[in-house]
């Protein structure tokens, strides 16, 4: 399986915390990991303003999720935006 991780859980797997066991395991067990390039930018410009937090109309996840179906790829996620999208992610 070849994975694409959204900004946050690659957050959270640098940091050990959070994420599910079925999340980590897939991440552990995958053929392939990527991270977007977006993603740097989307952690830079959030911590610039403070935040770190996803949500619903955030540009950077209609990024990811066009990515991801671009490339066909499995996004390891805890957002439930990314459903309407088309996206089938693995839950963070």
């Amino acid at each position: 399986m070849r994975l694409l991780l959204d900004t946050h859980v690659l957050i959270w797997w640098d940091e050990g915390a959070r994420l599910r066991a079925e999340a980590k395991r897939a991440i552990r067990e995958a053929d392939q990991v990527y991270v977007s390039a977006v993603s740097g930018w989307e952690i830079a410009i959030k911590t610039a303003l403070g935040h770190l937090r996803p949500h619903h109309r955030d540009p950077f996840d209609r990024i990811l999720a066009a990515q991801a179906l671009a490339e066909g790829l499995t996004l390891v996620t805890r957002d439930p935006a990314f459903g309407a999208y088309g996206a089938r992610p693995i839950r963070a």
